[in-house]
């Protein structure tokens, strides 16, 4: 957590050829959990060589109430 309405999440973005982007994060708070998907899509015009490894990336989110006791969930699961 970056502070308490604000979290860092690390993720890995897909090797190439192709290059991708964070696409969307989409989010749902209730007062027990935070669950976050982030959305990763091919990038549209990259100009130039794409990473040919996964590469570490790291975001972060806005919440609407500080974390404090919820859980974290990830919401693509």
């Amino acid at each position: 957590s970056v502070d308490e309405e604000r979290i860092s999440i690390g993720f890995e973005m897909p090797p190439g050829p192709d290059c991708y982007e964070l696409a969307a994060i989409e989010q749902e708070e209730s007062a027990d959990a935070v669950a976050v998907t982030l959305l990763v899509a091919p990038a549209a015009d990259v100009g130039g060589a794409c990473p040919t490894e996964p590469q570490r990336v790291v975001t972060e989110v806005d919440l609407q109430a500080p974390v404090a006791d919820r859980v974290m969930l990830d919401g693509s699961r």
